[in-house]
């Protein structure tokens, strides 16, 4: 969780809970003087970008979290497992979406309509930020279809384990 605080000649940030802090950022913001001309709204801009690139990894990884719980899926007797782990992703999926969603929406007022004057000039580069939380918003909402597939196919391989065991159950009853 980071919050920004930009004035005419400023920007602050506060930040909880992350690992990763914005050192290297101070150099990558001098290294474009004429970037860094318009002040505090490219450090915004460079800051927006920076948090934004650091979802890709994460969403890369659920999205190899899925895929190995989907290899599960066919191997007996991992049904209580297998949806235990869909849901632990399902709610990996969901924090990330409720970081992404409010910083779509905030990120879209910046290079659309109304810009707040500190920001005008850089509409472009936060239609940028904007495209990478749009494909990762999208991203999102694939995986999260493949879960509910996986969900229900667990489900359902569950009913069939199930339905053997009566099956099973009745034959031997019949002896």
């Amino acid at each position: 969780e980071t919050h920004l605080f930009v004035g005419e000649r400023y920007v602050v940030t506060v930040r909880h809970g992350s690992q990763l802090s914005h050192v290297g950022l101070r150099g990558r913001c001098e290294a474009v003087p004429k970037l860094l001309g318009h002040g505090p709204a490219f450090v915004l801009y460079a800051l927006m970008d920076n948090v934004v690139d650091r979802y890709f990894p994460i969403l890369e990884a659920l999205e190899s979290e899925l895929e190995q719980i989907e290899d599960n899926i066919f191997v007996r007797n991992t049904a209580r497992s297998n949806i235990e782990s869909l849901y632990a992703l399902k709610q990996k999926l969901m924090t990330l979406k409720h970081a992404v969603d409010p910083l779509m929406e905030a990120t879209g007022r910046l290079y659309g309509g109304r810009v707040p004057q500190i920001c005008s000039g850089m509409s472009e580069y936060f239609r940028d930020v904007y495209d990478h939380l749009h494909r990762i918003h999208a991203s999102i909402e694939g995986i999260r279809e493949m879960l509910t597939t996986a969900i229900q196919v667990n489900l359902g391989m569950i009913s069939l384990s199930e339905s053997e065991v009566t099956k099973k159950l009745a034959a031997w009853a019949a002896i």
